[in-house]
Parts: C-alpha cells; structure tokens; sequence
C-alpha cells in the first residue's frame, strides 16, 4: 500500500495501463512484446518498463516516476526490480488524472510481468496497489497464497473494493516469472495468462450483487 502495509517480496517489471478494455488477441501480442503498448496506443495511461536504475519514468509522460520507500534499490536477475518485504516503489505525486479516466471509461487493462520465491504471502501482499491506505483504494492487485487477488473501487464493490473482491484460483504455482493481462469492460474480468492458451473469466451477473454478500468470487 501507498502506506507500507501488506508488503509483497519478489520481481517485477513491464507495468502497462490502459483505460480500455484490450480485445484478447492484442493482449496476448502485448505479453510476448509490451512495448506494443506504445504503437498500439488507444487508451494507454501508463507504460513503467521497471528496467534500469531509479526513479522509474512511466514512458508516456503521463503518470509521475515511481521512487524507491524504506529499503531502497535492488534489482532481479531479470533486469526488473526486486522487492524484499521492506521496500516498495510510489509515485512522488498524486495520479488523480489516471483514476478521472478510468471513471470515464469503466474500463481498464493492466499487463504486468511477476515472479514470487514465496507462495505463501497473505493479506493480500500488494503487487499493485493505489490506494489511500489498507482500508480505502481505487484499484489493487494482491497475493493470496496461491491465489490472485483483483479489487477496485465500484458501486458494487464499495470503498475498498471488497463486496465482492475478485479472486483467480492457483494462479502463483512456482517461482518463475508470469506475464498477464487483466481486462475490465464493465461486464466481466478476464485474466489473460502467457502460460494458458485458457483465458479465465468473472461474469458480473446481476446476481453478483445479492452473491457478494456471502463470499469472495
């Protein structure tokens, strides 16, 4: 979180954001090639490559750097960066304008590139997160054990996105890196996976709403 809490350890790197939602044939071209994002550029907010040294410039020159908290720099072997559980990366600045868009769309696609060494992080551990703190937030990509973890800010789904939050089963199963999209159109979430020609999706019914109540979907 923007606040320290629930702090994930591994690596990292290729964060692209759109306010769109991407056709599954883009975002399968995107997992094998992310800088496509900036020829293919309808909707794309965000495009931090998390390669090299810090501060990390989002490409676009649309959203601030991402500046080391706490434990400060380290890098993975991959050439992206590497958290350990005491350090996170955070915008300088407030990225307001990127959540008016998302207002404006309903919509939205991340494609991020993650490896974990532990399968047992809980709370969720937050990969991604923009948030005021654990309690209130806009968007937020976790792990639970094995589990992924998706939550957004919603009518449906109230301040901290939570009732319902969105939950991909056995999607961290080892230590190797995983490339994926998640695709938000306002009607379903799909989870894009460079290791399924599968794409999982969540159905947002109208019996979501009376459903959330009872458990996690």
């Amino acid at each position: 979180e923007w606040t320290g809490d629930r702090p994930w350890s591994g690596s990292m790197r290729d964060l692209v954001i759109f306010n769109k939602a991407l056709d599954i044939e883009n975002a399968r071209r995107m997992l094998k090639l992310p800088e496509l994002a900036l020829t293919n550029n309808e909707g794309l907010q965000a495009y931090y490559p998390l390669t090299g040294g810090s501060p990390y410039l989002d490409v676009t020159g649309k959203q601030p750097d991402l500046i080391w908290q706490e434990g400060g720099e380290t890098r993975s072997e991959d050439g992206g960066v590497r958290f350990d559980g005491q350090n996170w990366l955070a915008t300088g600045s407030t990225i307001s304008d990127l959540f008016e868009e998302f207002e404006e769309t309903s919509q939205f696609s991340v494609r991020l590139s993650v490896s974990t060494p532990e399968l047992e992080q809980f709370g969720p551990a937050r990969l991604l997160s923009i948030s005021e703190d654990p309690f209130f937030r806009n968007f937020m990509f976790g792990q639970e054990k094995n589990d992924l973890i998706v939550r957004f800010r919603s009518p449906l789904t109230g301040d901290n996105g939570i009732t319902p939050q969105f939950l991909f089963p056995d999607f961290f199963t080892s230590s190797a890196p995983t490339d994926f999209v998640v695709i938000y159109d306002g009607l379903a979430i799909d989870l894009v996976d460079a290791r399924s020609s599968a794409v999982r999706s969540i159905e947002l019914v109208p019996g979501v709403a009376f459903y959330a109540w009872l458990q996690d979907l």
